[in-house]
């Protein structure tokens, strides 16, 4: 073989080697690549982990610190506000107060200042009145004692006619009744000089002050009130004949004593008046029927009020005791309630109205109200219809009264007595009213020539 085969097969088994060892060294190198592969993928895994842990438990400090300072900063800010909210409270409530007591002074003061100004104006309203009236007095006082003096010096005159006739009719003087006429003329400028006396002091009476007038008014208000006199000057010159026969001229009445008015008070045994009787027709039945026995409702046990109706109830018993006249048509209307309880406060309370209220034009009205419930069937109810009327002071009641002595129940003929046994005593123990005397105002020949 020549060397040149021998080359190329030995460069082809190199190469044939050389192939078989960059394939086991290829191979190798994939291997290691894999192992190194799987290797670093476990590294980056176990990386990555261990990067997730340490940044979880950075973010958990973290926020911890976060927290804490911010609680911190909290604390700090709580702190320090707290301290102006305090101050700034104090503050307000200081000058709350302040402003509250200025504006209490301000309002005391503006209150003061209106009462005062309020009592001027009454005291100058008050005093320009008196002097009003005080001049009206003055100018009816002066005219009428002016047409006084006038008709009284025409009546001289005229009497001086008469005697100067009687004179040149006789051929005689007169001298005892010309001397008569001069002391008349006397007399009455005297009476004229004390009646203007008695004016100025009852100017003088009029100027005193409010307080004294206010306190006599209210002196006089709380006192039962007495006849009025009025006390007049007597003269003791006696006045002459033809005095006397100008009065009884002018003042043919004079003469008459004047009788006082007596108001009689009318007994429990008096007839009862139109009024009584009216009222008596319209309650009670007439006498012509006969009268029907009250029929008794016998109440159930199961028979309770609902508390609609206590409360009902309840609502008439705080009028009743209220006790206002506008009431009485508001409980008329459940004056037919089918609940016992309910009519029997309403009578109390319309006694109640009309026992406060005093027997005024709109009180009458109920009475004949309390009247229909002491035929009521109930008992009860009319017991306290009779309780009711016991209590009002009006001799209305009276026959409703003793038609409630005929009553079946013994209670109710009980009240009904007791009822009218007070009204008795009320009327026994009542004082009598003062009897009205009217003093007629003198004029100016009454004041020259009083009469016994």
């Amino acid at each position: 073989m020549s060397p040149i085969i021998v080359i190329i097969v030995a460069l082809l088994a190199a190469a044939v080697v050389g192939a078989i060892v960059f394939f086991i060294l290829q191979n190798k190198l994939d291997f290691l690549s894999e192992q190194t592969d799987r290797k670093l993928e476990v590294f980056q895994n176990k990386y990555e982990a261990r990067i997730q842990q340490s940044s979880q438990a950075l973010q958990e400090s973290y926020r911890e610190q976060l927290n804490q300072k911010i609680a911190e900063v909290k604390d700090q800010a709580e702190s320090s506000a707290a301290a102006p909210v305090q101050s700034l409270q104090e503050n307000y409530q200081a000058q709350l107060t302040q402003s509250t007591n200025e504006l209490k002074q301000q309002l005391d003061a503006s209150l003061l200042e209106s009462v005062q100004s309020s009592e001027a104006r009454y005291q100058e309203q008050l005093t320009q009145a008196t002097h009003e009236l005080k001049e009206e007095l003055e100018s009816n006082f002066r005219n009428e004692l002016q047409s006084l003096e006038a008709k009284y010096q025409a009546d001289l005159e005229l009497a001086h006619q008469k005697i100067a006739e009687l004179e040149q009719a006789h051929k005689s003087p007169i001298p005892d009744e010309v001397n008569n006429l001069d002391e008349t003329e006397k007399t009455s400028a005297e009476t004229g000089n004390e009646l203007v006396e008695l004016l100025e002091e009852a100017e003088t009476n009029q100027d005193e002050p409010q307080q004294v007038v206010e306190d006599e008014i209210l002196a006089d208000s709380s006192q039962p009130e007495q006849p009025m006199l009025t006390e007049t000057p007597s003269i003791t010159d006696q006045p002459s004949q033809i005095d006397q026969d100008l009065e009884d001229e002018i003042l043919p009445d004079s003469s008459q004593p004047e009788q006082p008015m007596v108001t009689e008070t009318p007994s429990i045994t008096d007839q009862p008046s139109q009024i009584d009787q009216d009222l008596e027709d319209e309650i009670l039945p007439e006498p012509s029927q006969p009268e029907q026995p009250m029929l008794t409702e016998t109440p159930s046990i199961t028979d309770q009020p609902s508390q609609i109706d206590q409360d009902l109830d309840e609502t008439i018993t705080a009028l009743g005791n209220y006790a206002q006249a506008s009431d009485i048509p508001q409980l008329s209307n459940y004056i037919n309630h089918p609940e016992s309880l309910i009519r029997g406060s309403i009578a109390s309370a319309l006694g109640k109205i009309a026992a406060a209220q005093g027997l005024r034009a709109e009180i009458q009205q109920a009475i004949p109200l309390i009247g229909k419930l002491i035929q009521d069937p109930q008992a009860s109810v009319r017991q306290s219809a009779v309780e009711a009327l016991s209590n009002i002071k009006s001799e209305k009641v009276i026959p409703l009264l003793e038609r409630a002595l005929r009553d079946p129940d013994s209670d109710v003929v009980k009240s009904a007595s007791a009822g009218i046994s007070q009204f008795k005593s009320y009327r026994r123990t009542q004082p009598p009213k003062p009897a009205k005397k009217t003093v007629k105002p003198l004029s100016l020949n009454e004041c020259s020539n009083p009469k016994a």
